[in-house]
């Protein structure tokens, strides 16, 4: 599983890496955490009340997982249903249900959301996001993953920070530190990594925030 994670963890900074070459445009900042406010977000109540109750599954490892496991098997099923937030390279949709999660992070109230990501060869990768005041909790789906070991990936980060370019490009980064540009967001990967290559870090340590950030969402979003 540590190797699983590292790995996974690679093959994410890379495709954030690919992203960036793609957009190629300056960097405008935007970031969000929990004590932090986004502007130019707004949201009905309808969607706030259809996000918060996603809540009430909170942090319970069983109830988590017997969610994800609702979902469909493929991507275009996941896309049609409409119950998760939608990143598959430029195509950024239920962006209601993010902009509901934003909202209610912004208001200091438990939130949570789902998103799903596709690999390299198309297959659905889910994530569970919690937020409860104070931190993050990731929960990575790959049992629809064709190509890799079926797991239920749980991490802890303190910050979640949104990162857009002039144009738009939208990325969101979990980590450990709050990030207002992609340079800010490379610099801090590559020092956790150095760490651990050095051995003075565990990725795997139990109740602990995960030292590498988490770069789940690449796309390109107009508001």
């Amino acid at each position: 599983m540590k190797k699983k994670r590292i790995f996974s963890m690679i093959l994410m900074f890379c495709s954030m890496l690919f992203f960036i070459a793609c957009v190629q445009t300056e960097q405008a900042p935007m970031t969000a955490g929990p004590e932090q406010n986004s502007e130019n977000v707004s949201v009905s109540n309808q969607y706030a009340e259809e996000i918060s109750g996603q809540a009430d599954y909170g942090r319970d490892d069983e109830k988590v997982q017997n969610y994800l496991q609702s979902f469909p098997q493929e991507c275009d099923e996941i896309l049609a249903e409409g119950r998760a937030v939608c990143a598959i390279n430029n195509i950024f949709e239920h962006t209601h249900l993010w902009e509901a999660f934003l909202t209610q992070i912004e208001a200091g109230k438990e939130a949570c959301v789902v998103v799903m990501t596709v690999t390299d060869e198309g297959d659905p990768i889910l994530y569970y996001i919690h937020f409860d005041g104070t931190d993050y909790m990731v929960v990575m789906d790959t049992h629809r993953d064709h190509f890799g070991t079926p797991a239920y990936v749980k991490d802890k980060f303190m910050y979640m920070s949104e990162i857009r370019t002039e144009g738009t490009g939208y990325m969101v980064v979990f980590a450990n530190e709050a990030f207002q540009t992609l340079d800010e967001s490379n610099a801090y990967w590559e020092k956790m990594y150095a760490l651990y290559e050095e051995g003075k870090i565990d990725p795997n340590g139990e109740n602990e925030y995960q030292p590498f950030p988490l770069t789940m969402i690449y796309t390109v979003w107009e508001q």
